[in-house]
């Protein structure tokens, strides 16, 4: 998509993750997020829900990365 002709006939629709998430998980992109891509306009939004069992020992967010730290391998 970002080597697409500027043709005004190519769209892209995707999440967040492939402009916002991606550059900070890969080392390099075969494409930049800022300059390759132009902004249309938004279709959707899409909440995010973080569920634990009860039976995990953990209240919030700090508590489950130090109780997955605390048993690796023992939590997916």
């Amino acid at each position: 998509m970002a080597r697409a002709a500027p043709d005004g006939y190519t769209l892209l629709i995707t999440s967040n993750s492939s402009h916002s998430v991606n550059p900070h998980i890969y080392e390099t992109l075969s494409y930049d997020p800022k300059r390759g891509f132009t902004p249309v306009g938004r279709i959707a939004d899409f909440p995010f829900l973080l569920a634990v069992d009860p039976k995990v020992p953990v209240k919030t967010p700090q508590e489950l990365i130090a109780y997955v730290r605390a048993n690796p391998g023992k939590v997916s």
